[in-house]
């Protein structure tokens, strides 16, 4: 941990004092920010050769928390693959690819009847699939060789099917059988569906279980399809062709509609985000006036939240509805931390609100880290909570693995 050689600190979050939120059509967040303590725990450098610890260039792209653990998180960026216990910094496996050349983007997890597993989408088209608790990759495919996989998602209740998504904004289904170590013979890559978007760069992808959505971010702006099991097993590809919707979310420029962040936050909640626009916007993807003939849909929006804004892309929004708890890093290394109201989420109370402007508890800033410190501003690519919400983990395009812990009041 790079954190070892400077001394450690409590960073209570910064309050927002901005003057593009200082209007009345801002409120604050339904929290007490000295409530929110953060320790900065570990800070690890290591998608990287062993050797190498000082490099700040590779670009750590995806963090994900991994099923029923609340202590391990996944994390990509090269051609490294690591897995974390985020209460001692430990790092439980690193999985390095035979390639130099090789930069995984995107990761999920999923359970099976021989445990918990990865998939991967790389710069060059291949998705592979790894068994941590074996320390052991065991199954690969090329979706298409040079078309970069840039996202994938595992379906929550067809554990076995996987989502991927493309560059050429290509959009599919797969199902990996049954893996069954030690040899995994029944793992097999079956196509079951193939949607194609035709909105330039796809930048982020999100399973929504409780309305069947599968929701894209692109460089045009965000698009859907309905994904029912019962029709994928009832119509087999190529026959089954979900239509698809593309979504309008309010203050959004025609122009430069680029949607670089969509996140399920679990509770049927979506949130996505908008280059250059400063917010997020949190909507349920429940959309009652959509009949089957709806090519476009204008979002109901339930809350948008105060964010940086900026030009820059590719900094993930991250959260859960649980927890009541969502997160997203910017451009100046700052983790901006935001409280979900109480009254989102339940269906009820939401037709009784109408859309808030809601502001962060604040943000966590990036702790000065003496010789270790990159050049120039560290962009924050992805922040994840971990289940318990004692943690926050946030990936970095300095080679940086950064994890908070959260301190109790009375500490």
């Amino acid at each position: 941990s790079l954190l070892q050689e400077i001394i450690k600190c409590q960073a209570l979050l910064q309050v927002i004092r901005m003057h593009r939120f200082s209007n009345n059509n801002w409120v604050a967040a339904e929290a007490d920010p000295k409530d929110f303590l953060y320790e900065p725990l570990h800070f690890i450098r290591s998608h990287c050769e062993e050797d190498c610890t000082a490099d700040s260039t590779t670009q750590i792209w995806d963090v994900v928390f991994e099923p029923g653990q609340e202590d391990v998180v996944a994390t990509c960026g090269g051609r490294y693959l690591c897995v974390f216990s985020v209460s001692t910094g430990e790092l439980l496996m690193k999985y390095t690819h035979k390639s130099k050349g090789h930069e995984l983007y995107s990761l999920s997890w999923t359970v099976l009847g021989c445990g918990n597993l990865l998939a991967s989408g790389s710069a060059c088209g291949e998705v592979r699939l790894y068994h941590p608790a074996r320390e052991v990759a065991f199954y690969s495919w090329t979706h298409k060789k040079g078309v970069a996989v840039n996202a994938v998602e595992f379906h929550t209740s067809q554990p076995s099917w996987l989502f991927t998504a493309t560059n050429e904004s290509i959009i599919s289904l797969w199902d990996i059988g049954d893996p069954n170590p030690p040899d995994y013979s029944r793992c097999r890559h079956v196509q079951l569906l193939k949607m194609v978007a035709d909105m330039g760069d796809v930048y982020s992808m999100a399973w929504v279980e409780e309305g069947q959505w599968v929701m894209v971010g692109t460089m045009k702006g965000l698009v859907g399809w309905k994904v029912m099991a019962d029709k994928v097993k009832e119509d087999k590809f190529p026959r089954h062709k979900p239509i698809m919707v593309e979504f309008s979310l309010p203050g959004v420029s025609s122009s430069t509609p680029y949607v670089d962040s969509v996140c399920s936050l679990g509770g049927g909640l979506v949130a996505a985000k908008c280059v250059g626009l400063g917010k997020i916007s949190v909507f349920r993807a429940e959309f009652r006036e959509m009949t089957k003939q709806t090519r476009y849909y204008k979002v109901e929006v339930l809350a948008q939240f105060g964010w940086q804004k900026t030009d820059n892309f590719y900094m993930n929004i991250g959260g859960s509805a649980q927890l009541g708890m969502m997160g997203c890093g910017d451009d100046q290394g700052s983790t901006w931390v935001y409280k979900l109201p109480a009254w989102l989420g339940d269906e009820a109370d939401e037709d009784d609100h109408e859309q808030q402007n809601i502001l962060p508890i604040g943000r966590l800033a990036w702790p000065d880290l003496g010789k270790h410190s990159a050049k120039g501003q560290t962009m924050l690519d992805k922040v994840a909570f971990s289940p318990c919400g004692q943690y926050i983990v946030a990936v970095t395009n300095t080679n940086i693995v950064a994890i908070w812990r959260k301190e109790k009041k009375n500490n």
